[in-house]
């Protein structure tokens, strides 16, 4: 139902319970996840993770990177951009109220309209493109951030660290009722089955 789960302890155990299911039985047919699976899964996950690290994590650095590479001085091109969109459009503003005054001519009105609205368009597409960029250097960190955790781990996990799991993981989806999905810092996702 897209409900987000709260803890909930059931004959001394804990759970983790769709809000709604929480409620009322009818609104939602969740089931309850007993907490160990959930730290069971995780423990899989960064266990897996720590075998595949240096293939997988090492190569999404390194593209990642080399992305990052192509954008410096993205925050001044941002600012740049901006000022100019805000001066197209104020020239946008006086041209309309000529217009509507009558003192520019309807056929001049659309020509130079229909430029500075082209100029505005292909502006605001590259501020996408290069605010896409900046988000890609914060995914670069939180790879960073994860690999310089599991070059850490020496051994495998055993045993459930809520440390680890807080420093690691940014939100927990449940896809099915057998499988949960892990989001990591730099945007990393890992399903993992879940058993009941």
């Amino acid at each position: 139902c897209g409900q987000r789960y709260k803890l909930s302890v059931i004959r001394g155990k804990r759970y983790w319970v769709c809000n709604n299911h929480h409620l009322d039985k009818k609104l939602c047919q969740a089931k309850s996840i007993a907490e160990k699976n959930i730290c069971n899964a995780f423990i899989t996950m960064i266990n897996k993770l720590r075998y595949i690290r240096t293939p997988v994590l090492t190569t999404a650095i390194q593209q990642t990177e080399r992305l990052n590479m192509k954008c410096n001085g993205t925050a001044e091109k941002v600012r740049t951009i901006e000022k100019t969109i805000s001066e197209l459009s104020n020239k946008c503003l006086v041209l309309a109220r000529l217009n509507s005054k009558g003192i520019i001519r309807a056929s001049e009105y659309a020509e130079k309209n229909g430029k500075l609205t082209d100029q505005l368009s292909r502006l605001r597409a590259e501020k996408r493109k290069l605010l896409q960029e900046q988000d890609d250097n914060q995914m670069l960190s939180g790879l960073q951030k994860i690999d310089g955790i599991l070059s850490e781990l020496k051994e495998p996990l055993t045993e459930f660290d809520e440390n680890l799991f807080a420093d690691t993981v940014t939100q927990i989806t449940l896809t099915s009722d057998t499988e949960i999905c892990f989001e990591l810092y730099g945007g990393l996702k890992f399903t993992e089955a879940i058993s009941r």
